[in-house]
């Protein structure tokens, strides 16, 4: 992240993030498959790991070193909040896509 800067690594492992929703529809249209699940899950851990590491970084470098608690604080509450309200409504999507989740994981990835 220090080499390429902080903006283009969260751009970059937000892409990562967003692509290994695909690894999930993978893993809805194989079945049972172990080898698939450990490939969707493992990517999935390992890219947001990536993307956690360039946000905390980016938001660090928005606050103000006399009020960064507070600062910071709000900045990842917001950060967090689209995450928060479109987890509550995947649910009612997959229902009215009547359980495809690999055409709800598509639509993940290209939203994303």
């Amino acid at each position: 992240m220090a080499r390429i800067g902080i903006l283009k690594a969260l751009f970059l492992s937000g892409l990562a993030t967003a692509t290994t929703n695909l690894a999930y529809s993978w893993l809805a249209m194989s079945g049972q498959s172990t080898d698939v699940f450990i490939v969707a899950v493992a990517s999935d851990n390992f890219t947001t790991g990536l993307v956690t590491v360039a946000l905390v970084a980016y938001l660090s470098s928005l606050c103000n070193s006399a009020y960064t608690a507070t600062q910071y604080a709000l900045l990842a509450s917001l950060a967090n909040l689209a995450r928060i309200w479109f987890s509550a409504t995947s649910g009612m999507m997959v229902d009215a896509l009547d359980g495809d989740w690999a055409f709800f994981f598509l639509l993940c990835a290209i939203i994303a």
